[in-house]
């Protein structure tokens, strides 16, 4: 691995036209966003999922869900042998809704570091950045545990 050649790639995102017009033609707009985003903080388990007398989950069926219950589903789980389902996993909400929040403006936008290592991370190339992380690992691995001329 050492000895592997290094791939340089040209640093440029899309321009913010290229990106516009795709988002156009793949029909992403910031209400269509938004619906998405409201559909995942606003799910409730209980319109996706009902509990028998025994405890065991009875999933509704997918003909039985809304158009806005089905996309805050993550995950379905059933057993292999029975095919009864055991586990029904909604999508995070608490980054959606602090999205969503941010965005109303009932929370502060992200703090955005202030050093000039964070400054200069912003204007790196990420994949310059991973060429550099996997060179130190192969050098702290080819070093060995506890090698004094390696950072840890």
């Amino acid at each position: 691995m050492a000895n592997r050649p290094r791939r340089r790639y040209a640093a440029g995102a899309p321009a913010l036209e290229e990106v516009a017009a795709r988002a156009a033609r793949l029909g992403i707009t910031a209400e269509r966003v938004l619906k998405e985003y409201a559909r995942i903080a606003f799910s409730d388990m209980s319109r996706i999922v009902g509990w028998d007398a025994a405890g065991k989950i009875q999933a509704r069926p997918s003909t039985g869900l809304s158009e806005d219950d089905a996309p805050a589903i993550a995950e379905i789980v059933a057993s292999a042998s029975t095919s009864c389902v055991y586990r029904i996993k909604l999508h995070d909400k608490k980054p959606v809704l602090d999205a969503l929040a941010r965005h109303l403006g009932l929370l502060p936008a992200r703090k955005t570091g202030s050093s000039d290592e964070e400054q200069a991370d912003k204007n790196e190339d990420p994949r310059e950045f991973l060429i550099r992380e996997v060179d130190r690992l192969e050098a702290e691995e080819a070093a060995g545990p506890g090698d004094p001329g390696i950072e840890q």
